[in-house]
């Protein structure tokens, strides 16, 4: 996994033709470029679509993150806020002992 997380950066916005940057650096990030994720051998590389290929929800996400979380104050969370703290806060821990190895 961690050989994985090294070779795909997470991303933190949608890939879709409205990103600007490539997180995949020399690779494209336009309409039709190939996103280099396929892990099958018969596979191929899926391409990115314009945005309207997409569903309208997707734009409208708003996952706030683990300090807007925090400051909000743990306990004052609703249970889909306080799942979502800690999945992020367990997957911080676990990329903090990956660092370690």
């Amino acid at each position: 996994m961690r050989l994985l997380s090294a070779l795909i950066p997470r991303m933190a916005k949608p890939f879709s033709s409205s990103f600007n940057g490539s997180y995949f650096r020399g690779f494209g990030s336009s309409v039709g470029d190939a996103v280099p994720i396929n892990f099958k051998k018969s596979g191929e590389d899926p391409t990115i679509n314009p945005n309207d290929a997409y569903p309208a929800w997707l734009w409208a996400l708003d996952l706030p993150t683990s300090t807007e979380l925090e400051a909000k104050g743990v306990e004052s969370l609703n249970d889909q806020e306080s799942r979502r703290f800690y999945q992020l806060e367990s997957t911080r821990k676990i990329k903090e002992k990956n660092e370690g190895l």
